[in-house]
């Protein structure tokens, strides 16, 4: 391949690498999702109240937050809401809210024992593209104008969940689900924060579904 070719191949995956980090950009909602709905037949015929989960993370994860405002103020807060708004609209109960009230069937507390995000760690394209000898090897160029992921993100979350009968007072279930979701990031990536979505979604869907064999 002449200089002149090489010259190009190397321009020209620069600017649509500057290009692509100039665009990339995390979702206005990271937790907008449609979540599956739970038949009538299968719905919980209880009213039950979600009080607010507990936050248990790890000291050293603490920092370490999806880019999401919601999550910088209020965390166990707005991680609860959004779980309720995950129940709310599978349906899952006949009715559910928080915090739980006197009255409620059922009493759910939980806490959140990770909630870990890790944005931009590069794959070994990404190291290779930022070493000398890449700009005299056109593979390297060539993968990342087809899209290879020059880096990931990733999240892991993990809740806990602890289902009480109000009436009785016992506990009808313990349980704790996880999560773990990554998007690759290309040149052709310009919505971040999917991973945390999916991530999310997975961990809502387990906690229903253990929901679902309990007994009441």
């Amino acid at each position: 391949m002449s200089k002149k070719i090489l010259i190009s191949f190397v321009l020209l995956t620069l600017g649509l690498c500057a290009g692509c980090a100039h665009q990339c950009h995390y979702k206005d909602n990271l937790f907008d999702y449609q979540p599956t709905s739970i038949s009538a037949r299968h719905r919980i015929n209880k009213v039950a109240g979600l009080n607010i989960l507990l936050d248990q993370r790890p000291e050293n994860e603490l920092s370490k937050r999806p880019p999401d405002k919601r999550l910088y103020h209020n965390f166990a807060q707005n991680v609860t809401e959004l779980l309720l708004q995950d129940f709310q609209k599978s349906q899952i109960f006949k009715e559910i809210h928080s915090p739980a009230q006197t009255t409620d069937d059922i009493i759910i507390n939980g806490s959140i024992t990770r909630f870990f995000f890790e944005g931009w760690e590069k794959t070994w394209l990404g190291k290779a593209y930022e070493s000398w000898w890449s700009f005299f090897f056109p593979p390297i160029s060539l993968s990342l104008l087809f899209g290879v992921p020059y880096a990931n993100e990733y999240c892991i979350i993990e809740i806990s969940l602890e289902v009480k009968d109000n009436k009785t007072n016992a506990i009808l279930a313990n349980f704790t689900e996880s999560a773990k979701a990554v998007q690759g990031i290309s040149i052709g990536t310009n919505k971040l924060g999917q991973d945390v979505t999916e991530a999310f979604r997975q961990v809502a869907e387990k906690l229903k579904s253990n929901l679902l064999k309990i007994k009441f």
